[in-house]
């Protein structure tokens, strides 16, 4: 729907403006300003995450689904070289979980509660105040969620197992992506990324695929 998509274009919206704006920003006085060699980062973050969807184990005809999830979290980095920046990051999310047996037409919501941590690199394609990047993460992720509430009788083994499942674990998270850093002052940086994550939502459930629109902004020392 129009709605699902608006703020996925107010994203992008925002992106745009902000480039028309950084396009404009003059140049720092030297090659010197704009080396980010030996700087630490530290900043907040929002995620906007795509819906993301994986079979469920052991009825791969049970559909779980991951939907309406922004991820909010804090990182901090250090840039060892011109052209790298390493660093941590800890998020915390509270998306929808929706479970489907899909040739009944029958599906249930319920909350996840979602905490993890990363370590990642970014690749900067340049050492400029504004500089393209490709950037890459491995962490670990919490999931949490209590029992799906489905007032309904059925037979169904599958609808039976769905109502009944509660999801606690803790499993890999890997991401790939690419944006702009721009090193606003001396002090001051934002950044924006695309980024695909592949996860487990529990041992549950097959890989899932979930592409994001990530801003960072923060402080540099």
């Amino acid at each position: 729907m129009a709605s699902d998509r608006l703020p996925v274009r107010i994203f992008l919206f925002g992106a745009l403006a902000f480039f028309l704006v950084a396009s404009l920003a003059p140049a720092p006085a030297s090659a010197k300003d704009s080396s980010r060699l030996g700087q630490w980062d530290a900043y907040a973050f929002m995620e906007r995450l795509g819906t993301g969807s994986a079979a469920g184990y052991p009825y791969p005809d049970i559909k779980y689904k991951e939907d309406n999830a922004f991820l909010y979290g804090v990182g901090f980095g250090k840039s060892f070289h011109p052209r790298f920046n390493a660093g941590a990051e800890l998020y915390y999310s509270n998306p929808d979980l929706i479970g489907m047996v899909e040739d009944k037409n029958y599906s249930v919501t319920n909350k996840v509660r979602l905490i993890g941590g990363n370590v990642f690199v970014d690749f900067f394609l340049a050492d400029w105040y504004i500089a393209p990047l490709i950037t890459g993460s491995i962490g670990l992720t919490h999931y949490s969620s209590d029992v799906f509430d489905a007032p309904i009788n059925s037979k169904d083994y599958r609808i039976e197992t769905l109502r009944n499942k509660a999801f606690s674990d803790l499993d890999f998270t890997y991401s790939l992506g690419g944006g702009i850093r721009w090193d606003v002052t001396k002090r001051f940086m934002v950044k924006g990324v695309y980024q695909m994550t592949w996860r487990n939502l529990a041992r549950e459930t097959g890989p899932m695929t979930i592409e994001g629109y990530k801003i960072e902004a923060g402080i540099k020392f």
